[in-house]
C-alpha cells in the first residue's frame, strides 16, 4: 500500500522518536530525503514497525534494511559536533576536584568511564589523554578505560581509526595533550598508547546498559532528545553507575529535570555535575548480565570522595550561595533551550550563537560563552556568504559585527 511522501513522514518520525529519542521536523529537506526512497522500501519498514511490541522493557529487534535505513536517518539529521578538549573548564574541574580525589583514596581501582554519544570519538581520546596524564604523573598504580558509544555507525567507524582532520583541533592543546598526537602528515593522528585504552562501539542510548561504569560523560547530547525519552536515558544511565558514580552533562543541559537517583552538586562558575544515589529498589535481574544478577558493588566501589572531602575550606559552600545558583540558571535555562533548538534545526543559525554567548556570559560561564562564539567565526570563516545571506534576508545587528571579529 502506498502512501503519501507526509504520512511516511509522521510515522517515521514518530518511530524514530520512540525508538532512539531524536526529535525530528518535517520540512522540505526532510520530504527531499524521503523522496530519494522508493516508495516500496518506505512501505515496507511502515509495515515492520506497525508489528513492535511496545510493551516489551527491551527496545524491538529491527531488520537489518530497517536499521540501515535509520543509519541513513541518522546521517542526515547530522548530530555529531565535537572536536578535541572540547569545554577544558569543564574537564579539568571534574578531574581535579571529583575523579582526583577518588584516585588518591583508591589508587589500584580500575577505573571505568563510558563516553555516551561520542560522535567521531574526539572526546573519547580526549578523557583516555586526560586519565593517562595522571597516570604518568600521579599514579602509576592507576588503571582505566574508557568506553564510547554513539548511534551512529558511522561515526564509531571513524572513531576507531583514531585519525582526523585538522578541524577537530580547535583550541590551544596544553603540551602534555599533545604528546600523544601526531599532525606531522597534515592529519591528526591519536597514538597506540591511547588508543589501546579505549573502545568504541554502535549503542542507542535507549538500550538497557549491560556493564558498569564510574563515571559517564553525555554532553550535547540529551538536547537532540525529546524529554520523555531523555528519563528513560537517564535511568539507564543510573543503573549502568556504581553508587556514588559521576554523571557530568552539557552546562544547564539538564534543566529542571533532576530525577530522584541523582544528587546535583555546583562548582561555582565553573560546572556542575550529578552523583549517583544507591538504588536499593532496583531489583538485581533488571541489571542481569548474560545470566547472572547484579553482584554488590565492593565497598571501595561505593563511594566516590569529591574535593568537597578533601579540600573543605576552598570548595565549602553556603546554603544561600547555593541558591542563588539555582535561581541563576533557572532564569536563562528557558531561554537556553530555545537558541539551543534553533541550532539543532539550523547548524548556521548566526543569531542563536549569539544569544547563547551572551546569555552563558552573563551567567558567569565564560568557557561555554567562548565555545559559542568560536563556532560562529568557524562558521563565518569557512563559509563567509552565510553573513550576506543574513543581512540580506534575516537583518543584522549592529553588535553583532565585534562578536563575529573579536574574541570575548
Amino acid at each position: 500500500m502506498n502512501f503519501s511522501i507526509l504520512e511516511y513522514s509522521n510515522s517515521l518520525r514518530a518511530f524514530l522518536e520512540r525508538y532512539s529519542g531524536l526529535a525530528s521536523q518535517h520540512n522540505e529537506k526532510w520530504e527531499t530525503f524521503l523522496g530519494s526512497h522508493p516508495q516500496s522500501d518506505l512501505s515496507s519498514y511502515l509495515e515492520e514497525i506497525t508489528r513492535f511490541d511496545w510493551e516489551s522493557k527491551d527496545l524491538p529487534k529491527v531488520s537489518s534494511a530497517l536499521q540501515s535505513f535509520l543509519q541513513k536517518i541518522y546521517h542526515f539529521l547530522n548530530i555529531s559536533e565535537t572536536y578535541f578538549y572540547r569545554d577544558p573548564e569543564q574537564l579539568d574541574t571534574i578531574i581535579e576536584d571529583v575523579v582526583v580525589p577518588q584516585i588518591a583514596s583508591y589508587p589500584k581501582k580500575h577505573f571505568k568511564v563510558w563516553s555516551a554519544g561520542c560522535s567521531r570519538g574526539e572526546e573519547v581520546y580526549t578523557l583516555a589523554i586526560l586519565l593517562q596524564n595522571l597516570k604518568l604523573s600521579r599514579f602509576p598504580t592507576f588503571s582505566f578505560e574508557v568506553f564510547g558509544t554513539d548511534i551512529q555507525s558511522k561515526s564509531i567507524e571513524w572513531a576507531k581509526l583514531g585519525r582526523y582532520e585538522k578541524y577537530s583541533v580547535r583550541a590551544d592543546l596544553p603540551n602534555s595533550f599533545l604528546r600523544f598526537l601526531d599532525m606531522s602528515s597534515g592529519k591528526v593522528e591519536v597514538s597506540p598508547e591511547i588508543r589501546n585504552l579505549v573502545r568504541f562501539e554502535v549503542r542507542n542510548l535507549l538500550e538497557k546498559p549491560n556493564d558498569y561504569q564510574h563515571m559517564i560523560v553525555c554532553r550535547n547530547v540529551l538536547i537532540y532528545v525529546t524529554e520523555s525519552q531523555k528519563s528513560q536515558i537517564l535511568e539507564n544511565f543510573q543503573k549502568a553507575l556504581v553508587p556514588g558514580g559521576i554523571l557530568l552533562t552539557g552546562h544547564s543541559e539538564l534543566s529542571s529535570l533532576v530525577p530522584p537517583y541523582f544528587r546535583i552538586f555546583h562548582i561555582p562558575k565553573k560546572t556542575s555535575y550529578y552523583l549517583s544515589l544507591p538504588a536499593t529498589e532496583i531489583e538485581n535481574s533488571d541489571m542481569a548480565m548474560e545470566g547472572e544478577k547484579r553482584p554488590k558493588p565492593k565497598e571501595e566501589d561505593t563511594k566516590i570522595p569529591t574535593k568537597f572531602e578533601f579540600d573543605g575550606e576552598r570548595m565549602e559552600k553556603s546554603y544561600e550561595e547555593e541558591v542563588v545558583l539555582i535561581e541563576s540558571a533557572d532564569r536563562y535555562m528557558e531561554q537556553i533551550q530555545k537558541w539551543k533548538e534553533l541550532i539543532y534545526m539550523d547548524p548556521e543559525h548566526l543569531e542563536a550563537y549569539y544569544e547563547l554567548s551572551s546569555l552563558y556570559w552573563e551567567m558567569g560561564e565564560r568557557s561555554q560563552a567562548k565555545t559559542y562564539q568560536s563556532r560562529a567565526q568557524v562558521l563565518i570563516k569557512n563559509d563567509p556568504q552565510i553573513v550576506d545571506i543574513w543581512k540580506s534576508t534575516k537583518g543584522w545587528k549592529q553588535e553583532w559585527e565585534a562578536f563575529f571579529n573579536e574574541t570575548l
